[in-house]
């Protein structure tokens, strides 16, 4: 990009080698604006958002040549093949960036006091505890956050670009600008306070202008821009050469960022390849060693993982089905984790559902016109009708995508803790959806919270994926994936007591629970089960959370009348009377929230989601730490394997995964216990 009195633009020289790269939000605009593009001699007009066309005016110097990379210009993103060659490079390209331009957008609202209250006033350390304490700053803490909230740090792509920046970053806001570091800084150290204390929400409870809202932040360190400052942190480490060293898994990575969006539900694997450990690119051999090599064989050892994956390196393709690229990110997982733990994946919430409306922007349009069907029986195209063709194939994909249910054991983000809102006041609003997954997210150390399976490992020689094809439906344009595990059944739900809607305590617990009067300590049994058996932490519960279970209830009486049969707990831990109860049923919160109480056919106490019901199944699954429900149903017709072989099998039965259990008694080895004191018979189980 050079200077130019034309504010249409024009792109810079080539042969510059010193390139900065920017980051920015796709977001759902129309490519209405024009971009003029010097080649040689020659120019031509390129089409790009109007986003993008505000991005390269706020970059764009008076007096100097500026060069910059663009994915949405320098990518074909209507070649299928070109952003499969392309996505593995991103860790050059952001890599090898002098400095990664990051455009939040125009300026707006009050986004120009948030970016000089960072860089004049959050940073000064001396003086932080009064700019908390300070009711006149409310609405400088207010900018900050909505300045957080932008659209960018939505954008799952964003964590790379700034993970692999090793020279920083610059963040832009229309004419304002600040270091991503300092950015970074200030975003830490609120959110440390705010989680920590929540008194700067006590501060905004206190101000008529913002409505005296309790929580007015909401979850902040469950924000995008939160979650981003603390991974670009801890991503990397430099050893003692000086070479940065990834730290986490791609599982860890997939888990732990799921807020973040992508576009390409694809790219929730793909984006973040180039950050973990298990999958960085790496310089396998010297240069002398790989110059005789041609493209595609240095391709193919660009992502070959440390340990190999069946030998053959991690496959970017664009023109896979999405569930297909879901299941060899589910096996690529299980095969590089703790056997004992391996199929806790299957109990966290991290795929995005694929999208069925033809006219969503976030999906190609697909081909039906007749020279497309007239191409695809060609095999002597020219360059430029192949790349076409190319395209077209991935349009193909994306149409059969929308038509294809996820199935029960890769778990949707519809289960995700955590979900943006809109507030009346506050606006969006990071609020609890659901809760905790009881697994929690994998541990690099090989800490398990719970260990339902003792050590029970996984055998991977007896796991196995499928995806089948009915013989009933020849033309379906579907087919059933089934992953087959070994375990056994615990136990079966006998009832399920009312939902615990929003994380409150239907009064009908108490009594199935076994607490027939509140003046008496709850019984063990009933508190743990609150609690999952663990603190916030994950470690053992305090032992004074019995004590804060039974005073919790001294306000059942107030809070019944008010939510027709619930202790609220949100009420009572927002009149902040008790900070030692309020810390008891946040973790309530986090164990219940959107869940049911169960009593079992043996008699015992647990937690289970939403569409559990009487007759499902409770069943440990060796290499799973915690108990999982499933249903049972008839088969009921053939089968055929697809692509595979041509075996034809008949299943008598399958099941649907309903999610992790906690059943009280049987998370620490118990169960396994059980299964050899009363011969219970491990068997295979057909998950669809």
């Amino acid at each position: 990009m050079i200077p130019d009195e034309d504010t249409k633009g024009k792109e810079a020289s080539k042969k510059k080698t010193s390139y900065e790269a920017v980051s920015w939000c796709w977001g759902r605009e129309p490519q209405d604006e024009v971009l003029r593009v010097n080649d040689g001699d020659n120019v031509f007009a390129f089409r790009i958002s109007k986003n993008l066309k505000r991005a390269l005016w706020a970059l764009r110097t008076n007096d100097e040549v500026r060069q910059l990379w663009i994915d949405a210009i320098c990518i074909n993103q209507n070649d299928t093949k070109e952003r499969n060659q392309q996505v593995p490079r991103m860790d050059r390209i952001y890599g090898g960036a002098e400095k990664v331009c990051i455009w939040l957008g125009e300026e707006g609202e009050d986004s120009k006091t948030a970016m000089d209250f960072i860089r004049d006033r959050v940073l000064e350390l001396w003086t932080f505890d009064e700019l908390i304490e300070n009711p006149k700053l409310a609405k400088h803490w207010a900018a900050l956050i909505r300045l957080m909230k932008r659209p960018w740090f939505s954008r799952r792509w964003v964590v790379q670009e700034i993970a692999l920046s090793p020279r920083g970053g610059t963040i832009y806001c229309g004419k304002d600008s600040n270091s991503w570091q300092d950015f970074a800084d200030a975003v830490s150290l609120f959110v440390e306070v705010e989680t920590a204390t929540h008194r700067l929400s006590d501060v905004m409870k206190l101000d008529r202008s913002f409505g005296n809202i309790p929580n007015f932040f909401g979850d902040v360190s469950s924000l995008g821009a939160a979650l981003l400052v603390d991974a670009t942190s801890n991503l990397f480490r430099n050893s003692m050469s000086g070479e940065r060293m990834p730290l986490s898994s791609l599982e860890f990575l997939v888990s732990r960022l799921s807020v973040f969006e992508a576009t390409q539900p694809r790219d929730t694997i793909y984006a973040l390849l180039a950050i973990s450990k298990e999958t960085t690119p790496k310089n396998l051999f010297k240069d002398s060693d790989t110059k005789e090599l041609t493209k595609e064989e240095k391709f193919a050892l660009k992502f070959a993982p440390k340990e190999g994956f069946a030998n053959k390196a991690y496959n970017v393709d664009y023109r896979l089905p999405v569930i297909d690229v879901y299941q060899e990110f589910i096996e690529f997982s299980i095969r590089k984790a703790d056997k004992k733990r391996a199929l806790d994946i299957l109990c966290r919430a991290w795929a995005p559902t694929v999208m069925k409306s033809h006219d969503d922007p976030d999906f190609l349009k697909p081909a039906r016109d007749k020279k497309h069907e007239k191409e695809k029986g060609k095999s002597h195209l020219k360059k430029e009708e192949h790349k076409k063709l190319e395209a077209r194939k991935g349009e193909e994909v994306e149409e059969k995508d929308r038509e294809i249910p996820l199935p029960s054991w890769i778990p949707g983000l519809s289960g995700a803790a955590f979900e943006m809102e809109e507030h009346p006041t506050v606006g969006l609003r990071m609020e609890r959806q659901n809760a905790d997954a009881l697994v929690g997210l994998p541990d690099e150390s090989g800490r398990r919270t719970y260990t339902a399976a003792g050590e029970k490992e996984l055998d991977l020689d007896k796991l196995e994926f499928r995806k089948w094809s009915t013989l009933k439906k020849p033309n379906s344009t579907y087919p059933e994936y089934s992953m087959f595990v070994r375990g056994f059944v615990l136990d079966e739900v006998a009832t399920v007591e009312h939902l615990a809607a929003n994380g409150n305590i239907p009064y009908r617990w108490l009594p199935a629970g076994g607490w027939d009067d509140t003046d008496k300590n709850p019984p063990d049994e009933f508190w743990r089960t609150l609690v999952a058996d663990r603190a916030q932490n994950g470690h053992n519960p305090p032992t004074y959370f019995p004590r804060a279970c039974k005073e919790s209830m001294r306000y059942k009486a107030k809070t019944m009348s008010k939510t027709g049969g619930y202790v609220d707990c949100r009420k009572l831990i927002e009149e902040g009377r008790c900070t030692i109860v309020a810390q008891f049923l946040r973790r309530v919160q986090e164990v219940i929230w959107n869940r049911q109480l169960m009593r079992t056919k043996d008699g015992r106490l647990g937690i289970v989601r939403d569409d559990v019901s009487a007759g499902f199944q409770v069943c440990i699954l060796y290499g799973c730490s915690v108990p999982v429900g499933k249903k049972e149903f008839e088969a009921g017709k053939k089968m055929q394997k697809d692509k595979v072989t041509d075996e034809v099998m008949q299943n008598l039965f399958y099941f649907r995964l309903v999610g992790e259990c906690y059943v009280h008694g049987m998370m620490n080895g118990e169960a396994i216990k059980l299964q050899n004191e009363k011969f219970i018979q491990a068997q295979t189980f057909e998950l669809r």
